[in-house]
C-alpha cells in the first residue's frame, strides 16, 4: 500500500502515542510469537551482556540473481508494531554484529514507530556513526486520543456519528444487548471458543484464515490471551444479544494504550452493526478510563482502513527500515530498494518540476535519502 493522504490534524503528535506502549514490542509478544510461528531461521539475537535483544527470522532474497541474505525482525500479518528490545543502543557496532553473526548483508525492521528504541536510536547516532540504512513507509496506523474530551469527540465524528448512534441505540436500548469486558483468566477460558466461533462465522471461516482453522495462528492468539489474562493486560471486549456474543474484539491495555488485535462479529447479525455498536461502547469506556490515554485501531488496507479513520482522531506512520551492512550483496540490496525507486521516482516528475533547478516543486516528495544516511 503507498503512502495514503492524510488530513494534518490526524499525524499531530501528541506525547503519548501507541508506538511508545504496546504489547507488540514486549519480550512476551515475542516469546509468544516465536513458539507459534517460529522456525529453524527464526530467533533473538543478542549483545554478549544480553542488553540489547533483536528477534528475528532470516530469509534469502534473490535480487539481479545474486542471493542476498536478510534478516527480518520477527514480525508477519498478525504484528501492529516492532521494536528491538532493551538498553542501551548503540546502533552502528551493535546492527553490524547482529548482521554478520547472522550472516546477512541487510538487516529489515517493518512496523516501526517514530517512538521506538530502534528508530530513536538510528536518528539520534546512525548519521554521525556512518551507518548505512533508509526508511519506506510501511503503513498507517490509525488511534484514537482518548485524553479529551468524550463529547467533543463524538461531535468530531461528523455526520457518521448519528448513524452509528442510532445503531446504538437499537441494539443496546431496544433489543437488550449488553457490553462485558472480559480481563481474567477464568471468564477468558468460558468464552473463548464462543468468541473463536464468532470470529469464523463471516468471509473468514470460508477462505480458510480464521483463527481456530490455522493450527499456529490458533497457537499464538491463546497463548496471547492466555498470557495477557495472566498479567493483567487483556481486554476482550464482548456484544451480548439474548445471551450470545454477537461481536467481540480482542485487545491488550498496557501503560495506558488499548490495542486491538482481532475483532469479529455474527455474519447473521450484520443488519443490526454489532461490530460498530461494540466499537461504539469501547470508545466510550476509554474516554471514561481515566488511566486510558489511546485506543490503538491498526493498521491495514481496505475498506477497513477507511472504517478506522471515521472513528480516528490520529493516525501514526509506521516505517520499514533497511540497515546495510558494507558488503557487495548489500550493494545490490541498496540499488534494489533505495537508488532504483529513486531513479524511476525522478523521471515520473512532471515536466514542471524537470523545470524547477532548485527542486522547489518536487519539495517533499523524493523519499530516496530519507534516513539513508551515508557518512
Amino acid at each position: 500500500m503507498g503512502h495514503p493522504t492524510l488530513p494534518p490534524e490526524l499525524t499531530q503528535a501528541p506525547a503519548q502515542r501507541p508506538g511508545v506502549a504496546t504489547i507488540a514490542t514486549t519480550p512476551e509478544w515475542f516469546e509468544w510469537w516465536l513458539q507459534a510461528f517460529g522456525t529453524p531461521q527464526c530467533g533473538v539475537w543478542q549483545t554478549a551482556d544480553a542488553h540489547l535483544r533483536v528477534p528475528y527470522r532470516l530469509e534469502r532474497d534473490v535480487i539481479a540473481g545474486v542471493p542476498v541474505m536478510t534478516a527480518r525482525g520477527a514480525t508477519n500479518d498478525h504484528t501492529p508494531r516492532y521494536d528491538v528490545l532493551g538498553e542501551p543502543f548503540d546502533p552502528l557496532p551493535q546492527l553490524r554484529a547482529a548482521g554478520s553473526d547472522l550472516s546477512a548483508s541487510v538487516l529489515r525492521f517493518d512496523y516501526v514507530s517514530d517512538a521506538s528504541r530502534l528508530m530513536l536510536a538510528l536518528r539520534e547516532r546512525a548519521r554521525a556513526e556512518g551507518l548505512l540504512w533508509h526508511l519506506d513507509f510501511c503503513e498507517a496506523s490509525p488511534w484514537v486520543d482518548c485524553t479529551g474530551d468524550w463529547d467533543q469527540y463524538w461531535l468530531d465524528r461528523g455526520k457518521t456519528r448519528q448513524t452509528w448512534a442510532r445503531k446504538e441505540r437499537k441494539l443496546m436500548e431496544r433489543e437488550g444487548a449488553t457490553f462485558h469486558v472480559v480481563t481474567e483468566r477464568a471468564e477468558l477460558d468460558e468464552v473463548f471458543e464462543e468468541v473463536l466461533e464468532v470470529e469464523a462465522s463471516g468471509w473468514k471461516g470460508r477462505e480458510g484464515t480464521a483463527i481456530h482453522q490455522q493450527p499456529d495462528t490458533l497457537a499464538f492468539y491463546t497463548a496471547l490471551a492466555r498470557g495477557c489474562a495472566e498479567r493483567g493486560w487483556l481486554r476482550l471486549f464482548l456484544l451480548r444479544h439474548e445471551g450470545a456474543i454477537v461481536a467481540f474484539q480482542l485487545c491488550t491495555c498496557l501503560a495506558g494504550t488499548v490495542s486491538m488485535l482481532k475483532i469479529g462479529f455474527r455474519e447473521e447479525h450484520a443488519r443490526t452493526s454489532p461490530g460498530q455498536v461494540l466499537q461504539t461502547r469501547i470508545l466510550r469506556w476509554a474516554f471514561a478510563e481515566s488511566d486510558i490515554t489511546a485506543f490503538d485501531l491498526l493498521g491495514g488496507g481496505g475498506e477497513a482502513f477507511g472504517t478506522k479513520l471515521k472513528w480516528a482522531n490520529r493516525v501514526e506512520i509506521l516505517h520499514t527500515v533497511r540497515v546495510f551492512r558494507p558488503t557487495p550483496a548489500s550493494a545490490l540490496a541498496w540499488a534494489r530498494y533505495v537508488a532504483g525507486p529513486a531513479v524511476k521516482q525522478r523521471l515520473r516528475r512532471p515536466a514542471s518540476a524537470a523545470a524547477d533547478p532548485d527542486g522547489a516543486a518536487d519539495k517533499g516528495t523524493d523519499t530516496s535519502g530519507k534516513g539513508g544516511n551515508v557518512a
